[in-house]
């Protein structure tokens, strides 16, 4: 089996950039190594996105966790089985803080994404608000709706309420690529060779 790391943090953190740049990295080691993101491109994505955010929490967290046992199914575990190093761009800890943030029961999303694979490692991208807003300036996204102020202070609250209890391993992202991406490297690179050893 191989390893599933993933990468969270709120817009504008960088998740995907970094996560793209680790991918060039692990390869260049020999590691076989594939990147996916969430939502991911399933029907049920693409239903969520044609409410354009004009729908309750609730539906929202259901119609992710749907997209998201259907990635899990179809992509991710797949790629596990085959060896694969899985750098995965958001998971269910993204539906927890996001819906959450939107009047969803925290404890609730997390339950109705209780069958997923675990991950190996989750990488907290932790960036101010204001250097995050900064970055999305410009951008054009297709969960921009999820992209406004007060509701990515909320988001940030969550996130900063599972370091602990999820286990995530904190990156200061608001320094340059360079730097944030040599961290996660090592930080990958250390627990890829302890799960290798046991």
């Amino acid at each position: 089996m191989g390893y599933l790391i993933v990468f969270e943090g709120i817009d504008g953190s960088g998740k995907t950039t970094v996560a793209k740049k680790l991918l060039e990295k692990l390869s260049e080691l020999g590691y076989k190594a594939h990147y996916t993101y969430e939502p991911w491109e399933s029907p049920f994505s693409k239903l969520l996105q044609s409410f354009k955010g004009k729908v309750s929490p609730l539906i929202e967290a259901l119609l992710l966790a749907a997209d998201r046992y259907y990635h899990v199914t179809n992509d991710i575990v797949p790629k596990l089985k085959e060896g694969y190093v899985v750098l995965l761009d958001r998971y269910f800890y993204s539906s927890i803080a996001y819906q959450g943030a939107r009047g969803a029961d925290p404890s609730w999303v997390k339950e109705l994404n209780k069958y997923v694979v675990k991950p190996d490692l989750i990488i907290y991208l932790d960036v101010a608000l204001d250097i995050a807003l900064n970055r999305l300036k410009g951008k054009g996204s297709k969960w921009g709706y999820f992209e406004k102020t007060e509701l990515l202070i909320k988001v940030k609250e969550i996130y900063e309420s599972m370091i602990e209890s999820e286990g995530f391993i904190v990156v200061d992202a608001n320094r340059s690529l360079n730097e944030v991406v040599d961290e996660c490297f090592n930080i990958i690179v250390k627990k890829l060779s302890e799960l290798e050893s046991n």
